[in-house]
């Protein structure tokens, strides 16, 4: 026969004056608290918290640090999921801003600069996702194909391949 099993009591519940005293010298002690797990904007907030799960904020912390410092990542969030006029700069941007000479830049900062302040706002929020695309499938590092390049006639760069 099975020993019966052991009855746990909780104890009582604080009184409402008890709790609200507790909160009280919460309150006084730090009266603006923040969290602390590191992060640049709403996405990379969700990702540290969904891994905090899992891990101390510590140790999620020193794994993020160098997720999340990227300016192109934070671009492309930025960009994609709150609609923001950002320049993400990646190898194709960069290539292109060059290229065109929209953003002429000997780095990634530099382009990313020039791209905000050469780009017509009008076309801000779609611009890098432009330039992307015109790097990767027409306007290539190797082997651009400028004779299907719409670009073709504004385009002085030395790389251009007309035969």
């Amino acid at each position: 026969m099975a020993a019966p099993a052991k009855r746990i009591t909780l104890p009582r519940a604080r009184k409402p004056a008890e709790i609200r005293e507790i909160f009280s010298r919460f309150q006084a002690a730090n009266p603006e608290p923040k969290g602390e797990l590191d992060h640049t904007n709403a996405f990379t907030l969700l990702v540290a918290v969904v891994l905090s799960a899992q891990a101390t904020d510590a140790g999620v912390n020193k794994a993020t640090r160098a997720l999340f410092a990227g300016r192109k990542t934070a671009n492309v969030v930025l960009n994609i999921a709150f609609g923001e006029i950002t320049h993400a700069v990646d190898t194709h941007v960069f290539r292109i801003a060059n290229r065109l000479r929209i953003a002429p830049g000997k780095n990634v900062l530099q382009v990313e600069l020039g791209l905000e302040k050469a780009v017509p706002p009008e076309f801000g929020r779609h611009a890098h996702h432009w330039l992307i695309l015109h790097g990767r499938y027409t306007c290539k590092a190797l082997r651009p194909e400028c004779l299907r390049c719409i670009q073709n006639d504004l385009c002085d760069s030395a790389d251009k391949r007309i035969a």
